[in-house]
């Protein structure tokens, strides 16, 4: 099984190990996401997006937003839903309605 360092472009410090010819786990800290693409083409996206200037969503458009958040700030879903859980509890959320 083949297995990269790679670093984000906040020069943070994460590992993609091939879990199959099909998926790839990313790692960062102790917090990881398995991703359906190979480690040969995660590797592609991830130099397209960090060295040739690819907005991520263009050099990882398989990916989910949740699983391209993770790759810029080393964070999960569910850790943003906690964090995020934090604030709205503090506040009353006010239903909006739209206007034509």
């Amino acid at each position: 099984m083949k297995s990269l360092q790679a670093m984000n472009n906040s020069r943070d410090r994460f590992t993609l190990e091939e879990v199959n010819d099909t998926q790839t786990r990313i790692i960062h800290g102790d917090n990881e996401i398995i991703v359906n693409m190979s480690i040969d083409h995660v590797s592609l996206s991830w130099k397209l997006w960090t060295n040739l200037g690819y907005f991520i969503q263009d050099a990882f458009p398989m990916l989910s937003k949740h699983e391209r958040e993770f790759l810029m700030t080393g964070m999960t879903r569910e850790m943003w839903d906690e964090l995020l859980s934090e604030y709205t509890d503090e506040y009353e959320v006010i239903e909006t309605k739209k206007v034509n």
